[in-house]
């Protein structure tokens, strides 16, 4: 879960707006983004407030499956919301504006992991949507002690086997088999044509299938 209070603590001083952070603070997000998206480009602070609060913790999840860091995640979604601000008057509306955040997203974390270099660690990665809902939760019916278990252990191999993969092809598991994404929204979140889009996705699902091999034998 994104930590929120320090996204918004560190966006509102940022944008130097205690409205800002009053309006973080809500759970208002039933907003029509077109209309907000205008406010923004006219530089309203607390509609473009309304953006973090309606995307912040899609952004944060999807950016912790492809560090494996809380921290980098939160720095990452965090610089993201400061160059979409700066950069809405640009917006045009060719693509929805969580595609646009998610293309800043995505090019923030491979900056960051360019300037940084590759880390080798694999780190524990949690599964969700683009809402922040888990995709695996424990069944409401309580289910027997060694089946949790087993659904625990799927779940931490998928979740190594992810972070295993190298940037390019994390990125695009994520985007499309977790966050659900379709082809020509990746390509323009990445920044690469269709057809490399489907071929990195595939040679990733073939390297997810030989690493969780062991799980179905």
């Amino acid at each position: 879960m994104l930590p929120r209070s320090r996204i918004s603590r560190n966006f509102s001083r940022l944008l130097a707006s205690n409205r800002v952070e009053r309006l973080l603070k809500a759970d208002d997000t039933n907003l029509d983004d077109a209309a907000t998206i205008r406010l923004s480009q006219k530089g309203d602070r607390e509609a473009f407030g309304r953006l973090v609060i309606k995307y912040q913790d899609g952004l944060y999840n999807a950016v912790y499956r492809m560090t494996g860091r809380r921290e980098d995640a939160a720095d990452i979604v965090q610089e993201t919301f400061l160059k979409a601000y700066r950069a809405i008057g640009s917006f045009r509306g060719g693509s929805a504006i969580y595609t646009w955040l998610y293309q800043i997203a995505v090019n923030t974390v491979i900056s960051k992991h360019r300037r940084d270099a590759v880390r080798k660690e694999s780190k524990k990665i949690p599964l969700g949507g683009r809402d922040g809902s888990a995709v695996v939760d424990p069944d409401d019916g309580r289910p027997e002690p060694d089946v949790l278990a087993q659904q625990a252990e799927l779940g931490r191999r998928i979740e190594q086997a992810i972070a295993e993969l190298d940037e390019d092809h994390r990125i695009v598991v994520v985007l499309k088999d977790v966050e659900g994404f379709d082809y020509e929204q990746i390509a323009q979140i990445v920044g690469c044509p269709r057809g490399t889009v489907k071929s990195r996705l595939h040679r990733a699902r073939l390297k997810l299938r030989e690493r969780l091999t062991t799980l179905v034998e």
